[in-house]
Formats: C-alpha cells, sequence, structure tokens
C-alpha cells in the first residue's frame, strides 16, 4: 500500500449512518485509506494475487493496532460497514480480502459530475443549464433537504440502533409534520420506543422504520406518554397479543 495519494469524501457522508458512530466512522476511513486505488498484484503466503481497485487484505490485528482498537471492537465494526452494505468481506481464520462497494463510483480519478457543479455554481453571474436533462438532474441530486428539527429526530433515532437509515427523506418528514408531534415530543417517543423495545420485560418488539414509526395513526403520539413503559410488561400482557399494525 502507498502511504501517499488521496481518497475523496463527500459532503452527503455528514447525514449517513455511518458518520453517526465515531468507531465506525474511524474504521470506514481506514478502509478507504488502505483501499489499493489501481489494480495491483501481490505475493501473499507463497501465491500471487491480483487486488482490484477498492481493495486490501489486513488481519484482525493489524488494522486494530492502526485504528488504535481491541481486535473485537475493530471487527464489530468491520461488521457494521459490512451490514451496511459499504464492503464485502472474504474471511479465512488469519486474513480478510476487504472490498470497498461502489469505489469506482466515488474514488474515481476523473472529474465528477458533483465537483464540475460546484465550480459552475461558484462562478460569478453563471447560471446553472436550464435545459430539460440539466433539471432533471439537478432534481434528482436535490430530491429533499431536510429541516433542521428533521436532522434531529433523524440522528436521535439512529443513535437508539432501532433500524438505522442512511439519509433522512421527504417521506419522513412529511411523517413527521402529519404527526402533529412537536421535535421535543417526537424525541421523547423514540426514547420510550427503544426502552420497550430492549425491556427484557416488554412482550412487544416489532422494529418499525423511522418513517412508519411517525406516521402510525397510533404509534408515534402513543410512546410519547412514558405511562406507555408499563403497558408492555410481560406481567400486565393482555390476553390479545397486540399486531403492530394496531399500535
Amino acid at each position: 500500500m502507498s502511504n501517499y495519494g488521496y481518497v475523496k469524501l463527500y459532503r452527503k457522508s455528514l447525514v449517513s449512518a455511518v458518520f453517526q458512530s465515531e468507531k465506525v466512522w474511524k474504521v470506514w476511513c481506514y478502509c478507504l485509506m488502505r483501499a489499493n486505488h489501481q489494480r495491483t498484484c501481490i505475493l501473499w503466503e507463497g501465491r500471487e494475487m491480483e487486488l482490484e481497485p477498492g481493495q486490501f487484505i489486513t488481519g484482525r490485528f493489524e488494522a486494530a493496532r492502526d485504528c488504535a482498537m481491541k481486535p473485537s471492537t475493530l471487527w464489530y465494526q468491520i461488521r457494521k460497514l459490512h451490514e451496511m452494505r459499504n464492503i464485502d468481506i472474504t474471511s479465512d481464520n488469519r486474513h480478510s480480502l476487504i472490498t470497498i462497494k461502489k469505489w469506482a463510483q466515488y474514488q474515481s480519478t476523473t472529474v465528477s459530475y458533483d465537483n464540475h457543479i460546484d465550480k459552475r455554481l461558484t462562478t460569478i453571474g453563471q447560471q446553472i443549464g436550464t435545459d430539460k436533462k440539466g433539471e432533471n438532474e439537478n432534481k434528482e441530486r436535490n430530491k429533499h433537504t431536510p429541516s433542521e428539527n428533521m436532522m434531529r429526530i433523524f440522528h436521535h433515532w439512529n443513535s437508539k440502533n432501532i433500524r438505522s437509515h442512511r439519509t433522512p427523506t421527504a417521506e419522513m418528514e412529511r411523517a413527521f409534520h402529519k404527526s402533529g408531534m412537536s421535535e421535543a415530543e417526537a424525541i421523547q417517543a423514540i426514547n420510550n420506543y427503544a426502552v420497550v423495545l430492549n425491556d427484557p420485560e416488554s412482550f412487544f418488539s416489532y422494529r418499525w422504520t423511522l418513517e412508519d414509526f411517525l406516521k402510525r395513526k397510533n404509534a408515534g403520539k402513543r410512546f410519547v406518554d412514558s405511562e406507555v413503559l408499563q403497558q408492555f410488561k410481560i406481567r400486565t400482557k393482555p390476553s390479545v397479543t397486540y399486531r403492530a399494525e394496531e399500535i
């Protein structure tokens, strides 16, 4: 691996699930910087191997040392990145081949469309072309800009490890506004919902997405009230079990 060169970090990473965890983010950046930027042939344990761009080989202890983490902690973050579909892993009992997904899409050495647009926007008096293709591309790139309170609700939801989302969507924001809850009420509802899910005495374990949680007729508002915690205790379990769609 060369110690020279650079990798690209995109601003939209700020609203990704990876960015919300300090350790996952650190390991993700480590993987980006370890990955080969071009096809490379190496000699590995007496045999020749060809690594594609975006791939590298590492051992758990080697990566843990580089990231200043315990091996078990490091491997947990690697597995999280795999679950988030950022990387693929091929392992044996000693080493792992890590493959960065979408490497060519985000780390290409050619000038990206993002950079092209940025340069055009910073030129005084210059406007983005109004041809139909340009308008469609611009709409696609700017589907939704979440409000500040939606961003806080979104990050709080991801911090509870209920069901992580990569980015806040327009559907989530619409569901929040239709719910009639304030930001503080939504955060309190999320807190109570997480307690119910993690309580060993609770019989309710269905994990909604954030959008579904906010738009359910009763779910969001019901969980605002802290007394809801007692309603899901096993000792007070009703004779008829709640289904998720009934909450």
